[in-house]
């Protein structure tokens, strides 16, 4: 029997068991029943699987998130001196905490790539740093489909057009994999399945 929660906000603990906190509004129990009226903490313990629904779907914490596309996020301050776009290739700031700025041009340090369409310089933005993401590829460049994906030689931008590493230093730029080819042209994004090397 398919059980469905209808949660107002999900967010996951580790702990030693596994325990999930969820917020969500009472009357009702944990045995898969609508929740509405006032809000309340409650604790379920997983015995299953939890399944979210609907092309927007997605868990959600204060500095933790896993997108609809599949990709774990976290949230940090924009320090790149500019508004950043989605899919630009971001490092950690070597001069703030909590915070990223951009990936010089072929960078070997770079942690993921920005989430939101646009956040201003100073603003808190996600970064998607493994799963499934939106990169932008640089100007003028195709991207394709299971190619390897790095850093380009331009600043905040990425390549997915080698079938693998052409030499060592491109081995350390990998920031994982293309999922789609697209056409080159201006700010364009590929869905690519980060992971950094």
């Amino acid at each position: 029997m398919k059980k469905e929660i209808l949660l107002g906000l999900l967010f996951f603990s580790l702990l030693v068991t596994p325990t999930l906190a969820v917020q969500r509004g009472g009357p009702g129990n944990a045995n898969g029943e609508y929740f509405t009226g006032s809000m309340e903490v409650v604790t379920v313990t997983i015995g299953g699987s939890i399944e979210l629904s609907g092309a927007n779907s997605a868990i959600n914490g204060p500095k933790f998130k896993v997108t609809s596309e599949g990709g774990y996020a976290v949230k940090l301050t924009n320090r790149t001196g500019s508004t950043v776009s989605k899919g630009m290739v971001v490092r950690n700031s070597r001069t703030y905490d909590n915070a990223f700025e951009f990936c010089s041009a072929s960078s070997i340090d770079a942690i993921g790539v920005v989430y939101d369409n646009s956040a201003a310089d100073g603003s808190d933005s996600w970064v998607v740093f493994a799963g499934i993401a939106d990169v932008m590829i640089k100007d003028g460049t195709a991207s394709t489909r299971g190619y390897f994906l790095y850093s380009s030689d331009t600043t905040g931008r990425a390549f997915a057009n080698q079938p693998e590493p052409p030499n060592t230093t491109a081995h350390w730029q990998e920031m994982g994999h293309c999922l789609e080819s697209k056409s080159s042209g201006t700010n364009v994004l590929a869905k690519c399945i980060l992971h950094f090397n």
